[in-house]
């Protein structure tokens, strides 16, 4: 999973992540179930702050396009298809 972030944009940094991981979700790149990069394996590749990682999950969450899987894999998984 691949991730450009342009800190020159006046999309903040955790809105440009989200959209990233929403447009690979959408266009099939990822496939459902797939689970997403830990918070600190973000944090460390981007190098953001652990926030913008966690508010960007929490919003692709709010969607309906990620879930909380407590299972293993734990972690975020992707929904492709939106959760009504």
């Amino acid at each position: 999973m691949e991730i450009q972030l342009n800190r020159n944009s006046t999309t903040p940094l955790y809105q440009q992540l989200k959209n990233n991981i929403k447009d690979q979700i959408l266009s099939g790149r990822l496939a459902d179930g797939f689970k997403l990069p830990s918070e600190r394996q973000k944090v460390e590749k981007l190098d953001v702050h652990r926030h913008t990682v966690k508010k960007a999950y929490e919003m692709l969450f709010g969607e309906g396009l990620s879930y909380a899987s407590a299972k293993s894999p734990r972690g975020y998984c992707v929904r492709n298809t939106p959760a009504e």
